[in-house]
Order: C-alpha cells, then sequence, then structure tokens
C-alpha cells in the first residue's frame, strides 16, 4: 500500500527544449488529459535544471535521464516542467497518464473574448 497527501497531486511534463522559452515558474498552465474534455489549470512550479543523455554514460548527479524514441535523427531534448494543480479532483487520471498541457504565460487567458477561429486555432496548437 501507497499513502499519497491529499492535495499533493502534480503534473510532470516533459517539455521540448526549443519551447522551454515561454516556460517560466509561476506561469499558468492549461492541463488536458488525453481523452477527456475537462481542462484543468494549474502553475508552472519548477524547470528541471538539466537532463542527461540517456545514450551517454551513467549520470550519477541525481540529474533526470528522459529517453529518446529514435536513436538515428536527433530530437529536441524533453525537459521536466513541474505543475502544481490548481484543484485536486481526486484521483480520476492514475499516474503516468498522457496530457496535452499548454503553458499560457502569466496570467490565464480568458477565452470569453476570443473568436470561434482563436479557440479553434489554440486547440489545434495542442495536438503539435
Amino acid at each position: 500500500m501507497a499513502l499519497v497527501k491529499e492535495g499533493s497531486f502534480y503534473v510532470m511534463a516533459y517539455m521540448e527544449e526549443t519551447k522551454l522559452e515561454g516556460v517560466r515558474p509561476g506561469y499558468r498552465a492549461e492541463i488536458t488529459p488525453l481523452g477527456g474534455s475537462v481542462v484543468l489549470k494549474g502553475t508552472v512550479n519548477s524547470v528541471a535544471a538539466g537532463v542527461t543523455n540517456a545514450s551517454s554514460s551513467n549520470d550519477a548527479k541525481g540529474m533526470a535521464t528522459v529517453d529518446s524514441n529514435l536513436e538515428w535523427v536527433r530530437l529536441a531534448q524533453r525537459v521536466p516542467v513541474r505543475i502544481q494543480l490548481d484543484q485536486q479532483r481526486g484521483n480520476l487520471w492514475p499516474a503516468g497518464t498522457t496530457a496535452t498541457v499548454v503553458i499560457t504565460g502569466a496570467k490565464d487567458r480568458d477565452e470569453r473574448q476570443m473568436t470561434f477561429f482563436q479557440k479553434l486555432a489554440l486547440r489545434l496548437r495542442e495536438f503539435g
């Protein structure tokens, strides 16, 4: 049996290094679990200080090791970004499930003032 402190749930997003310029602690995030229609909100808690290359020698410094999917092509490194959820919704999504994470900046985006096409463009952006 494992005990998990209530209110301690968070999302660990593995962001591409090419997209880290727009990610800072304190920035707001929208999290959409795969197959879900609920958008969770949260705040970036931290960005990892570094990661190791899985194809290099073993790392004993305690840095995160993020495996590449393809060894024969150069992929952008994935950096762990920890996001604290605003509201805990119980254990609806087990640890390790997939979600789409969008960092909205210093504050939440106001969808009430967006046109249909702006909302559609934002949703399409989430698919890569």
